[in-house]
């Protein structure tokens, strides 16, 4: 059986001549991973700034169930200063959400924050999480702890599209104090254990509208 992808894929293919994105498109896609990273300038720890938030959709839209990080701050039913929040969202309403480093603020001039954003399909559920995160001021995070689950009638991530991730995402309060925003790389992977890695490193450092 033939999976369709987005035309993303496509393009990608057609710019850089890769044949991943073909030999993708034959596969049922079960996890996608995005590598991002945020580059401080000069943080301001008194204000929670910056504020910076991800979003990553198993649609070609935010619509339906998707997914968010906030840095250096929490949107809950009030805010909390610091930290990290991994969150789910139907429309544009927070309906889960884990948050870690309570209080925490980024505080390093310079400082590099990385981490992995993963999207993974079992056994009717999507799941988000945060692996391989690191910082001077948080150290390393990610892992369990970060996980939210919801239930899910899809059996695949085939509809998932980068260019909804990099739209969405951005920072959103005290750009000037952001160096760089960096969906870097994106890796899929199959029902059959293939991966597929892409090279993006676009640049986001930009203030949004949620």
């Amino acid at each position: 059986m033939r999976y369709r992808l987005g035309i993303w894929y496509l393009c990608f293919m057609a710019v850089t001549g890769s044949q991943k994105a073909l030999a993708a498109e034959n596969e049922k896609i079960i996890r996608v991973e995005e590598d991002w990273v945020l580059v401080v300038e000069t943080p301001d720890p008194l204000q929670d700034a910056p504020q910076v938030s991800t979003f990553m959709s198993p649609h070609h839209s935010l619509t339906e169930d998707y997914f968010g990080v906030d840095f250096n701050h929490a949107q809950r039913s009030g805010y909390d200063g610091g930290g990290f929040q991994t969150k789910a969202m139907h429309d544009a309403t927070v309906i889960d959400e884990r948050l870690l480093n309570h209080g925490q603020n980024l505080n390093f001039v310079n400082e590099t924050v990385k981490w992995t954003q993963v999207l993974a399909i079992d056994k009717q559920q999507l799941i988000f999480s945060i692996k391989n995160g690191c910082s001077i001021s948080w150290g390393s995070f990610g892992g369990s702890d970060t996980e939210i689950r919801r239930p899910t009638s899809m059996d695949n991530l085939n509809s998932y599209n980068p260019e909804i991730s990099c739209e969405s995402s951005g920072v959103g309060y005290a750009a000037n104090r952001v160096a760089s925003l960096k969906l870097s790389k994106i890796r899929l992977v199959t029902e059959t254990g293939q991966s597929f890695e892409f090279v993006l490193n676009r640049d986001l450092q930009q203030s949004f509208a949620p």
